[in-house]
């Protein structure tokens, strides 16, 4: 037993035990169905109270309005609850819910760690409400800072961040060793990767600034490059001339401008104006590579019969070559 005062009671009711002077031990039994033991300094102010009843204890400030802290050697260890929040490694009331850090500690960062210590385990923070939006938000009111969000594992890892611009920005740290990839459960046509300044749709590995799973692509000099290979193709038949002929003669070529860019004359087509063998199914949209086929059809017709006449035209000059031959072979006789 330490040297000084020794207090022990038994309590039936409220009890104040105050003791003065120096080193002491203190042992307390409360009885009763709302036993109180409360805390006062030597001036007889209330520092914090500890009261009960049949089920538990709790802690309470002066009258339910003070702050509980629980300190480690200095108050910049300390946990502080007040008015339903919780402030660790703060100082003063807690801002929110679970308050972090304090931001006039030039060392220590304001940061949650999980480690459930268990391999099997899985650590993570969980927002869930089924009646509210669930968000993670990264906020700082410096300019000169940023928000980040930082995934790392010994594979790979990328950060988010917003750049001084405003703009948000997905770093790929390790150069497209790790491409960053939107996986909708399995690799598949709905994956997105994005891997050395390139966009895979459904490929892993692009090889084109926008390369996509069914072999269209954009070339590095901007063309765009549909999917043509006949391994893609099914029921291929020849274009007649007359289907060809038929639809160009119905083709209305007409200029126009984008409602979005009136600034910016255009020459084409409209699309719910040209004929069922280059139309798409919604009539929303045209596909280029239709419309060349038809014009290349009409064309290769047009060649074939100006070859023939042209034949028709040689043959007859021999014709008419041997007939001026035979005249002259007349005159001479």
């Amino acid at each position: 037993m330490n040297t000084g005062k020794v207090c022990l009671l038994l309590v039936v009711a409220n009890l104040v035990c105050v003791s003065t002077g120096f080193a002491q031990t203190e042992v307390l039994t409360v009885q009763g169905n709302l036993p109180r033991l409360n805390y006062r300094d030597p001036s007889g102010n209330l520092l914090w109270s500890l009261p009960a009843n049949s089920v538990l204890w709790k802690l309470d400030g002066p009258f339910n309005a003070g702050v509980i802290v629980v300190t480690a050697a200095a108050p910049s260890s300390s946990i502080a609850i007040n008015e339903g929040g919780v402030s660790i490694r703060g100082g003063g009331f807690p801002s929110a819910k679970l308050h972090v850090g304090n931001i006039s500690d030039p060392i220590q960062p304001g940061e949650v760690k999980i480690d459930p210590g268990n391999p099997a385990a899985t650590g993570s923070i969980l927002v869930q409400e089924h009646q509210l939006n669930a968000e993670l938000r990264l906020v700082t009111n410096n300019t000169a800072k940023q928000s980040l969000l930082r995934l790392v594992t010994p594979k790979g890892h990328f950060t988010t961040s917003v750049s001084a611009a405003g703009k948000f920005i997905v770093h790929d740290v390790r150069n497209g060793v790790s491409p960053i990839s939107v996986v909708p459960g399995a690799l598949n046509n709905n994956t997105l990767v994005l891997k050395d300044g390139k966009i895979g749709v459904g490929v892993l590995n692009p090889t084109s600034p926008i390369h996509v799973s069914n072999g269209a692509s954009c070339s590095a000099g901007g063309v765009w490059v549909n999917a043509s290979s006949r391994d893609l193709k099914q029921n291929i038949q020849n274009l007649s001339a007359d289907d060809a002929t038929k639809a160009m003669q119905t083709l209305k070529p007409v200029t126009y401008a984008y409602r979005s860019a009136p600034e910016d004359p255009q020459v084409g087509f409209i699309a719910e104006d040209v004929p069922e063998l280059v139309a798409t199914e919604d009539r929303k949209g045209l596909s280029p590579m239709d419309v060349v086929a038809v014009l290349t059809k009409v064309l290769q017709e047009q060649q074939k019969t100006m070859e023939h006449q042209q034949e028709q035209l040689r043959q007859q000059a021999e014709q008419l070559a041997s007939i001026q031959r035979e005249l002259q072979m007349l005159k001479q006789r």
